[in-house]
């Protein structure tokens, strides 16, 4: 099974090459989320020493897709 979620890029600090990245549950209803989240979506991803060409990709105040699938 496949579980998508909608985040929201809130914070992309590129530091010495790297960057430190978060992520908050984007709360609109009606979304992909309401298939994830029991209830009104709430939730953070911190992601820490990113590559910089990576995180040049994700943008503050975009949305992205989060999918969780499991590793065989």
């Amino acid at each position: 099974m496949i579980a998508r979620a909608k985040f929201k890029c809130v914070k992309n600090l590129i530091v010495r090459g790297s960057s430190d990245i978060t992520l908050q549950a984007v709360t609109e209803e009606g979304s992909e989320n309401d298939k994830f989240f029991t209830h009104i979506p709430a939730g953070q991803i911190t992601l820490y020493s990113v590559n910089a060409e990576v995180a040049k990709s994700l943008k503050v105040d975009k949305e992205y897709y989060i999918d969780i699938t499991i590793v065989n």
